[in-house]
């Protein structure tokens, strides 16, 4: 499977009179200015696997949260994880048994008695089973090596996506909006990743042989960030609604359409789609103008021409053309989605 999941927030309130052992780091309480307690809530904790890896737990009061990269346990590394649907069972199987918790049910989700505005509001639904607040899915991608895995980085750099706001930390990163947001985009070189992630003194060979790989085919990685308003706006919240078909179809819409798929030509740009002083203007821009620096118009003015040419085009002008780092086109960069090689071990 080359879509796959690679972070999940899970919780599930569970019906009173269901008691089970409480799982936590510890606990936090609050009194008033009497010393007259207020309140008690647990901290997560942490499941332990070997290499290093875990994910986050807390069972307390009616409500079991599960937080992290479940596909990850036990495992060297996460080059290619699991769909929803195996990381979930690893969830149930892997880490709520073992605690003596009750597994994550997948109740259908009901709408609420007489609300009007319950066929238009997600947050008019109660989930009787777990829902999910967070998800990452990703895929992977060979570009040929690692030079025209950079070219296809600095591609990227150029290419925007509606309602957020594009930023690059160093040359192997790109992020598409923010942490906490409705939603976030990143792509980044899998190799270099990896190198600043894994500790040196648990760098094995194994570690060396994916990292070789990755560089050997210029391996550069999509993934989105879920958000719960996002989810829930895509009929995504309750477990019982998501299925791995659905998030493949969001991740097509939302990261490969967009990035990979820009409404453009083999000979260039549909420029006849742009009104006259837009067209002007990205033409300019294409030369290496920088619009707002050398007072091409008024901050106003570029901002309006930048919103047509992202939504006609598929790029931003609001930065000036960077000959130095000039992308290579889509037509000779060709990025394909790597499915899991034979050699590469899924299991734990």
């Amino acid at each position: 499977m080359s879509t796959f999941i690679d972070w999940i927030n899970v919780s599930q309130n569970h019906l009173e009179g269901e008691s089970f052992k409480p799982v936590c780091g510890g606990y936090l309480t609050r009194e008033n200015k009497e010393y007259q307690h207020e309140w008690t809530v647990g901290t997560f904790d942490r499941h332990e696997g070997s290499f290093d890896t875990s994910v986050s737990l807390r069972a307390f009061g009616n409500t079991v949260e599960v937080r992290g990269n479940p596909g990850r346990l036990c495992r060297q590394d996460n080059l290619f994880n699991h769909s929803f649907e195996q990381t979930i069972d690893i969830i149930n199987r892997r880490v709520l048994v073992p605690h003596g918790l009750p597994m994550y049910s997948a109740a259908p989700a009901k709408w609420l008695e007489g609300d009007k505005r319950s066929q238009l509001r997600a947050s008019s639904r109660l989930y009787p089973g777990a829902t999910v607040s967070m998800l990452h899915v990703t895929r992977n991608y060979a570009t040929g090596g690692r030079k025209e895995g950079m070219e296809f980085m600095n591609y990227l750099g150029t290419q925007s996506l509606s309602n957020v706001k594009r930023s690059r930390a160093g040359a192997t990163t790109i992020n598409w909006g923010k942490k906490g947001g409705r939603k976030m985009v990143k792509a980044y070189l899998k190799a270099d990743e990896m190198k600043a992630h894994v500790k040196s003194k648990l760098w094995t060979l194994e570690h060396e042989r994916v990292y070789q790989f990755c560089n050997d085919v210029g391996l550069v990685r999509l993934e989105i960030e879920l958000g719960r308003k996002l989810l829930e706006e895509n009929g995504l919240r309750g477990l019982g609604e998501i299925t791995m078909g659905k998030l493949i179809k969001l991740f097509d819409e939302k990261v490969e359409g967009p990035l990979l798929h820009p409404q453009q030509y083999e000979d260039g740009y549909p420029l006849d789609r742009l009104s006259r002083k837009v067209r002007l203007a990205f033409v300019a821009w294409e030369k290496g103008v920088d619009l707002l620096g050398d007072n091409f118009c008024s901050r106003a003015t570029l901002y309006r021409y930048a919103t047509e040419v992202r939504e006609v085009l598929g790029v931003s002008i609001m930065e000036k053309r960077d000959f130095r780092t000039l992308p290579a086109r889509y037509k000779v960069i060709k990025p394909v989605a790597l499915e899991v090689p034979d050699w590469y071990a899924m299991a734990a």
